[in-house]
């Protein structure tokens, strides 16, 4: 049986984690969120991995060069995802989505400002931006949530 960590780190059977969880509607609404965007890095890094000149070409960056580089972002995009999955059952991971979403939107922002970039770097930038957003809010959401549900102020 699979298991997972609880907040003491002790291993718990995931599907009696996964019904704890989802009895708090911003709870599954934030797995939601975190396996959305879990799901869209894997795909994303998937494509750049196994098709690095037809992904370039499809987001408008025209690229000469070796196909190593764009192969081996698309390598990082795929780890990024399946960590950002585990977000799910150790939460603390949620801070490497969040803190890699905005760090893409600085950097996609700052690249349509300063350097010539593809016209779709902006909206790319506030997809990232706005996946970072979606589950930091829904994160606060959950949080209080919880801390009304213990009646203590002792949530996660």
């Amino acid at each position: 049986m699979a298991t997972s960590l609880n907040s003491d780190h002790r291993p718990e059977p995931m599907l009696t984690t996964l019904r704890q969880e989802l009895k708090h509607p911003w709870r599954a609404l934030l797995h939601l969120a975190i396996l959305a965007v879990s799901a869209h890095s894997v795909i994303a890094g998937i494509c750049l991995l196994g098709f690095p000149s037809w992904m370039l070409r499809v987001v408008g960056w025209s690229y000469s060069g070796d196909i190593f580089w764009p192969r081996q972002a698309g390598l990082f995009l795929l780890i990024l995802g399946i960590a950002y999955g585990a977000a799910i059952w150790y939460r603390p991971i949620v801070w490497l989505l969040i803190g890699s979403k905005a760090s893409a939107l600085v950097f996609l922002l700052s690249q349509a400002l300063w350097l010539e970039a593809p016209r779709l770097t902006v909206p790319l930038g506030l997809i990232d931006g706005s996946m970072g957003l979606a589950v930091f809010v829904l994160l606060l959401l959950a949080r209080r949530g919880e801390v009304s549900a213990s009646g203590n102020g002792s949530g996660q």
